[in-house]
């Protein structure tokens, strides 16, 4: 054999080898290298732009509620009901019932009371009582809520319900003294134009005053 033959016979299985090294490595390469792109264009994303631009947040409105000043207000069946002055105040009567609607005009989201005083006849009082406390329940849909339970000066057993995480009657009373009973709510009307999402913060202000006038009124029964 010539000196060249041996030179390609020794070198063959060496060339071979090299062959397959190249071919593992360009396999590994072809595996690893989209990773890392993607690595780096995930990186280059997130520190690229320092200075993206933040929409600050939309502030809530300025609730401002009447001051603690109030009238009393006679209706059906002899009860008086002491009641913001400041509020603008609608009775009528209607399904056997006085109907007090208590609306605190100007303020955003326009809150208003609305109660009612029913003169129950002989041995229904337990069940109109029944059917108020079940829509109060019904009303507070499980959500947490502050209960104040009290007797006025006039002997009315009265409770008042706080739900401060509801939208909708976040204040509810309910109160009776021997064929007579008061029921009602706070009723929030939620803003849709103002480009604020209803959130209960934002409502605050309203359930603290409509909160001191309800208990204002239990207390003076």
């Amino acid at each position: 054999m010539t000196r060249s033959g041996l030179i390609k016979q020794f070198l063959a299985p060496r060339i071979a080898r090299l062959r397959e090294i190249s071919a593992v490595t360009a396999t590994v390469t072809a595996v690893v290298v989209p990773s890392l792109l993607i690595g780096t264009a995930g990186c280059g994303g997130g520190t690229g732009d320092r200075h993206v631009a933040v929409p600050r947040p939309e502030a809530y409105p300025r609730v401002v509620m009447p001051d603690s000043s109030y009238v009393d207000l006679p209706v059906a069946g002899g009860v008086t009901l002491r009641v913001n002055e400041g509020a603008g105040v609608n009775v009528s009567s209607r399904d056997g019932a006085e109907w007090v609607d208590i609306r605190y005009k100007g303020v955003w989201g326009e809150p208003g009371v609305y109660l009612t005083v029913t003169e129950a006849r002989a041995g229904e009082v337990e069940e109109v009582m029944a059917n108020r406390r079940e829509r109060m329940a019904l009303n507070l849909g499980g959500q947490r809520y502050e209960l104040t339970e009290l007797t006025s000066a006039g002997g009315w057993e009265c409770m008042m319900a706080v739900a401060r995480g509801s939208l909708t009657t976040p204040v509810q009373i309910l109160a009776r003294k021997d064929g007579s009973v008061i029921s009602g709510a706070l009723v929030l009307t939620l803003p849709d134009a103002d480009g604020v999402a209803p959130d209960p913060v934002a409502f605050a202000p309203v359930v603290d005053a409509v909160e001191r006038d309800m208990l204002t009124l239990l207390k003076s029964l």
